[in-house]
């Protein structure tokens, strides 16, 4: 799996499984349309694409799949992103699916029987939320953590200074992580937790959102409510971790992607002979996703993409 450019879910050849090559993303059924292992492939390649679309190293590794397929830049230069940010990327989409997939509990049967590889991301995820086992709590604290990890504004000045081919690894979400993993403990989130009750204009119902068993009693009408508090709270953490300096590292402002990503495109461009990378900012809310995933971000060269449009 580290040793291409490609994100795979693949144990075995009659098992359903996908790829995501930072660009698009493959799923093969094995005639398993409706099973738990055909639906956890497809979210899981969805959402490798909705991590690299809302987060500034994810759109460095889009923009470069693209031109590395163009043989604008090296292939090996791709490869090394990828293995710089595997372990973060698969956290976020095995954990992320299996919370869409699971709303009575993390089901890691699944998983076990079928991608036993895959079941070291579970656990590196409930130790990174320690103590916390709501799954609509912990929705928002992965979604938090792991783009955290992809948001370091030190990209923002390897692109200024023209070094973005030769990224470090210091700098990457792997690294970020390993940090990350080392700040949080169960403490802590407790505290984050209350400081959002306390903190949120309507602390009766920050704190009726916490205290919610699940999210299975959740009428559709109070769906947006549900959803928008989520949200707030992922926002919320998110803006405790950047706000902190003792975690070792610095973290851009949740939406700071998108300006980077039009500073990116335009270095992109340069690389370009003809037909240069465009961006369509098409908001698209999907259901259980952030706004920030949902910011759907396709890049496309007019030549060879324009069929899709």
């Amino acid at each position: 799996m580290a040793t291409t450019e490609k994100l795979l879910l693949n144990q075995e050849n009659t098992t359903p499984h996908g790829a995501y090559n930072h660009e698009v993303w493959e799923v093969y059924t094995k005639g398993e349309l409706d099973s738990d292992a055909a639906l956890l492939t497809s979210v899981h390649e969805f959402m490798h694409s909705h991590l690299n679309n809302s987060t500034a190293y994810g759109l460095i590794l889009t923009i470069f799949a693209h031109l590395s397929r163009e043989n604008l830049i090296d292939k090996k230069v791709l490869v090394t992103l990828v293995k710089m940010s595997l372990k973060s990327h698969e956290i976020f989409a095995t954990y992320t699916s299996l919370l869409i997939l699971s709303p009575k509990g993390i089901n890691k049967e699944v998983i076990e029987k079928r991608y036993p590889s895959y079941v070291k991301y579970i656990d590196l995820a409930s130790f990174l939320m320690s103590g916390i086992k709501k799954n609509h709590l912990q929705y928002a604290l992965i979604n938090s953590f792991i783009r955290v990890c992809f948001q370091n504004p030190e990209l923002v000045n390897y692109l200024k200074e023209d070094r973005l081919l030769s990224i470090k690894y210091r700098d990457s979400p792997d690294a970020r992580l390993l940090l990350l993993s080392k700040y949080l403990n169960e403490k802590r989130l407790n505290q984050w937790l209350k400081r959002f009750v306390d903190t949120h204009k309507t602390p009766s119902e920050a704190k009726a959102f916490i205290d919610l068993e699940d999210d299975l009693s959740i009428e559709p009408t109070g769906a947006v409510q549900f959803n928008a508090m989520g949200q707030s709270l992922s926002d919320f953490i998110y803006d405790e971790i950047r706000s902190d300096e003792s975690v070792g590292f610095k973290t851009m402002h949740s939406d700071d992607h998108l300006t980077f990503l039009d500073e990116l495109v335009a270095y992109a461009n340069k690389m370009k002979p003809k037909d240069d990378i465009v961006i369509n900012r098409e908001y698209e809310k999907i259901s259980a996703l952030s706004q920030h995933e949902s910011e759907i971000v396709l890049f496309n060269s007019l030549q060879s993409f324009s069929s899709f449009f």
